[in-house]
């Protein structure tokens, strides 16, 4: 979770495409179409037209969590999904801890490095 974003979503904006959310999130394209279908009952993106994904910032911070159990917590994807089912607002509590600790770390380890 300590990596930079390699692209930062504009706020204003309704829809982001599936480029978009995967450099946001560092993870490749697959990831999040193979996720949208294996975490169906809580990703669910518009499609265009031409059959184009469109994801909300609600969509988006789905995959946030599925990102932090899958790749940071080292979750299967059946019990990320279990985990999902059971409590997500437990999971975006510990995600935003756990958020906050590494932004301390790094401000710790800055100071430091200073010394």
């Amino acid at each position: 979770m300590a990596k930079e974003k390699t692209c930062e979503l504009k706020p204003n904006k309704l829809y982001y495409s599936i480029s978009e959310v995967a450099a946001y999130l560092d993870i490749a394209e697959s990831n999040v179409r193979f996720w949208e279908k294996e975490f169906e009952a809580f990703i669910k993106p518009q499609r265009t037209a031409k059959g184009n994904r469109q994801f909300t910032m609600k969509d988006i911070e789905v995959l946030k969590q599925i990102k932090y159990l899958v790749k940071d917590c080292g979750m299967t994807l059946d019990g990320a999904n279990k985990r999902l089912s059971k409590n997500r607002t437990e999971v975006e509590t510990n995600m935003e801890i756990v958020t906050r600790l590494e932004g301390i770390k790094g401000m710790l380890v800055g100071i430091k490095n200073e010394m």
